[in-house]
């Protein structure tokens, strides 16, 4: 899983389980409140850039997506 915020000494990592079986999906970096707005103004440039692709090339990426979850 890729991180846009590095795992340092000053955030560190919180491991992120499947509630379904327990088992472990990431860690990801602590965050904080002061973090939020910068977290959301990401998301928002995520979902504008999602919208910009055309239909088959996001359902290709989903594809990609479910196979490697599958593997």
């Amino acid at each position: 899983m890729t991180l846009l915020a590095p795992i340092t000494a000053r955030r560190p990592a919180i491991a992120v389980s499947s509630p379904y079986d327990g088992q472990w999906l990431a860690d990801v970096p602590e965050t904080c409140v002061a973090d939020v707005q910068d977290v959301l103004d990401r998301a928002r440039t995520g979902v504008a850039a999602a919208r910009a692709l055309p239909r088959h090339a996001r359902a290709s990426i989903l594809d990609g997506a479910a196979g490697r979850i599958a593997a």
